[in-house]
């Protein structure tokens, strides 16, 4: 499977396309379901999307979820950028280097309790 995440372009062929946050965590969800190998996910940054709080939901906030709840899929799959927005594109970049770099810590880390329990995790599925 590959992912494309953006509010506007057209979906290239070949790709699941993903409007929002929750089309973006439906496709995860499916591909975690049905054992799905993700090849790349392409992330846009600005999405047009706010929480209930007013909080915006960008491309980061999206590979930020994705790195602490499915980090293999960041570590194992081709992830780019595409956003027209450069400080948002170097951010998504900048994320995906570092758990690259940092796989195994990151890796070992989804399984360790968040020692405050101040951030709710998603349940990770061995």
């Amino acid at each position: 499977m590959k992912i494309y995440l953006d509010d506007r372009r057209a979906i290239p062929e070949g790709w699941e396309g993903a409007r929002n946050s929750g089309e973006f965590k439906a496709l995860i969800a499916r591909a975690e379901t049905e054992k799905i190998n993700i090849e790349a996910i392409a992330f846009d940054h600005d999405l047009g999307e706010f929480d209930e709080a007013g909080a915006e939901i960008t491309g980061h906030t999206l590979v930020k979820w994705l790195g602490e709840n499915y980090p293999e899929y960041i570590i194992n799959s081709e992830i780019t950028s595409h956003s027209d927005d450069y400080d948002g594109r170097k951010n998504i970049e900048g994320y995906v280097k570092t758990c690259k770099e940092h796989s195994e810590e990151l890796l070992a880390a989804r399984e360790r309790e968040y020692p405050f329990g101040e951030i709710e995790r998603e349940p990770h599925k061995k």
